[in-house]
């Protein structure tokens, strides 16, 4: 940052020409902080910095057209900046969210008034009023979903602003799951699993007894989720294709080789076949938890020992005790081997033979991973990371983590404070980049526990600390 001193306080954008741009703070003196949306060349050195904002703006992440157009939201205004980083306009309008560019150049803002619309000049273009929108994506063909905060509802418009449907979710539970004909699924907080049209017509709604975590859908179509009463099946058209013994499963299922589906239940691993017949079971106290790796191998923490599978037959084809006390919790099958977060004490990491790689002893949470060049960062006492030798690079000694590590593709490290926020910090040096509230502490202390986890998008998903599973994009 400029003089030598500040932070990243937004995500980073890749323009076209692969100029980088964020917002962020720094100090222009003992005292005084400043935002200052900054553009860097692909070899780092700085193209542009812009830092007419008054004083501690939110920094939001700026939107960069394809012809370098910058727009970066204020609390109270929308600026807009060339190619070079000069004020070219600017508009009114209250927002605390990221502007976000459709593929036609209309600029797309969550404002206090409603979603409002602005063409590349930031002329308005129209308004949808009375909405407290908490969530914005757009299509590729400039189609616009949202979601409100109250009502809980999801809606679709178009890129003239009409609204084209609306649906009442009593408040989404998990994230929303495509199926292979573009059938979203979600489960919701009124205990019913919907399946909604690519129209955004509901399809089907299915009530059940409870919910556990997220379902996944198979290749044909047929949806699987956990439940109170056991692990439920259904067709695409919404019809119950079966519903095994009565089980309280602890997460949402897998699927596996052939088909298989997975699930962790209050007294051991149950594998089905796609038609619900049971497969096989193991009776152990399975922490909820399993990984699934390419070769069809299932890792399953059991107590302080570890065990892996054949996820056909269930045949147990190693276990082994950790080196470490306490129990293990979130198997992660990495690049360098099968990485265990082992709450409280420490790591331990084995390779698909069941050797001991290597173990780590830490306080905290015990939450550790593992890039594919050797870099491993630790959560205890902070946020730490040492190299393939041990030695530390770097350290980030204020965080209070309060859940596993994940990495993204672009090596973005997630995690959870003990706060109630999602956290994104940069892979070089542990700064944030950004966080994400997503619960209130108030007087209840929240527990540990929370889980997350990077999909093959990038969607970011916790489950934990406030008995929810989110979904941030």
């Amino acid at each position: 940052m400029p003089n030598g001193g500040g932070v990243v306080g937004s995500k980073l954008v890749v323009g076209a020409d692969g100029v980088i741009y964020f917002n962020g703070f720094y100090q222009t003196g003992s005292t005084q902080q400043v935002t200052a949306v900054t553009a860097l060349n692909p070899d780092g050195t700085f193209k542009f910095v812009w830092n007419a904002l008054a004083g501690a703006d939110p920094a939001t992440t700026p939107a960069v057209s394809s012809s370098g157009s910058v727009y970066v939201q204020s609390f109270r205004t929308l600026y807009v900046l060339d190619s070079s980083g000069n004020e070219s306009g600017s508009v009114s309008v209250i927002s605390l969210h990221d502007p976000v560019l459709g593929s036609d150049g209309t600029l797309y803002v969550a404002a206090v008034n409603g979603l409002c619309a602005f063409d590349s000049s930031l002329n308005p273009k129209w308004v949808i009023p009375d909405t407290l929108i908490i969530r914005l994506a757009v299509s590729p063909g400039n189609t616009i979903y949202y979601a409100d905060n109250v009502p809980a509802d999801v809606y679709e418009a178009s890129s003239t602003g009409s609204v084209l449907w609306q649906q009442d979710t009593g408040g989404v539970f998990g994230a929303p799951v495509l199926g292979p004909d573009g059938t979203l699924y979600m489960t919701c907080s009124n205990y019913m699993l919907y399946a909604i049209g690519s129209s955004g017509v509901q399809k089907w709604r299915m009530r059940v007894s409870s919910i556990q975590g997220v379902p996944v859908v198979g290749a044909d179509g047929t949806v699987y989720l956990g439940t109170g009463s056991g692990m439920l099946a259904v067709d695409p058209s919404g019809s119950a294709k079966f519903l095994t013994h009565e089980m309280y499963y602890d997460s949402g299922p897998s699927i596996g080789p052939n088909g298989m589906i997975y699930g962790v239940a209050t007294n051991g691993l149950y594998a089905f076949n796609p038609n619900g017949t049971q497969a096989w079971d193991v009776a152990a106290n399975y922490a909820g938890n399993l990984a699934l790796d390419g070769n069809g191998t299932l890792y399953v923490p059991n107590g302080s020992d570890f065990e892996a599978l054949d996820a056909i037959s269930g045949v147990e084809t190693w276990s082994e005790s950790s080196p470490l006390s306490g129990d293990l919790y979130f198997p992660i099958v990495s690049h360098s081997g099968l990485i265990l977060d082992y709450g409280g004490s420490g790591s331990v990491a084995y390779n698909a033979s069941g050797t001991n790689l290597w173990s780590l002893s830490f306080g905290g949470y015990g939450n550790l991973a593992v890039t594919s060049n050797g870099t491993t960062y630790t959560g205890d006492s902070g946020l730490n990371a040492y190299n393939s030798s041990g030695v530390l690079l770097w350290s980030q000694a204020d965080y209070q983590i309060a859940s596993n590590l994940a990495l993204g593709g672009d090596g973005t490290i997630y995690f959870c404070t003990a706060q109630g926020s999602l956290c994104a910090a940069h892979p070089g040096t542990g700064a944030i980049l950004w966080s994400y509230k997503l619960f209130t502490r108030g007087s209840v202390e929240v527990e540990g526990g929370q889980h997350v986890a990077v999909g093959p998008d990038g969607t970011i998903y916790v489950t934990g600390g406030d008995g929810d599973v989110h979904a941030i994009d």
